[in-house]
């Protein structure tokens, strides 16, 4: 409930998360040259070095 109507202003913790997940999904998706991007490419893709782990 927000901090006007009487709440302490918290977020709800679901939306929340749902939206940094979607943030991260869009800057993996349009920084693929970043480095950090290519540490969890690396990390995270079992299927091959030139295969996408999106795809």
């Amino acid at each position: 409930m927000p901090k006007r109507n009487g709440g302490q202003g918290i977020k709800k913790m679901k939306g929340m998360n749902q939206a940094l997940l979607a943030k991260i999904g869009w800057l993996l998706l349009h920084n693929e040259d970043e480095f950090w991007v290519a540490s969890l490419h690396a990390s995270w893709n079992h299927s091959g070095p030139d295969r996408p782990i999106w795809g």
